[in-house]
């Protein structure tokens, strides 16, 4: 009986690891896309990189004038590190929020970004400071 439910707990731990992986890779190439449109000034790619309610909640223009007006108080993105996750899901929808380590110009700031899948695609729902 015991190795029995040794077994289970370790399936189950093996298929919740591999599906935090997923979330860590599929959130992250949206992550790092998301930061390199940032450094180089592509304002308008990160619109489509952000959900319907993100849009709702604050429309393009104001997302790309926050940006803007990000870059005028703390300078340029000179690198970006992952450093933390934390995934689940709620009602059916994969819901993945990692931190970031992002160097300015002058400055480390922590930052969080909440993902949703949206079928296979990760989107930013939420962008703001940790710190």
């Amino acid at each position: 009986m015991k190795k029995r439910t040794f077994f289970t707990f370790f399936i189950i731990s093996i298929v919740l690891i591999f599906s935090s992986c997923n979330s860590f890779n599929g959130a992250g190439e949206t992550g790092e896309e998301f930061y390199n449109y940032i450094k180089n000034n592509q304002y308008d790619k990160v619109i489509g990189l952000l959900t319907d309610v993100a849009l709702c909640a604050s429309p393009q223009q104001d997302w790309i004038a926050g940006l803007e007006e990000l870059k005028t108080e703390r300078g340029k993105i000179k690198s970006f590190s992952k450093t933390s996750l934390n995934s689940e899901v709620k009602n059916g929808k994969t819901i993945t929020v990692l931190t970031y380590n992002v160097t300015y110009s002058e400055k480390i700031y922590t930052e969080k970004i909440t993902f949703y899948k949206d079928g296979k695609d990760y989107k930013i729902n939420y962008y703001g400071f940790a710190n």
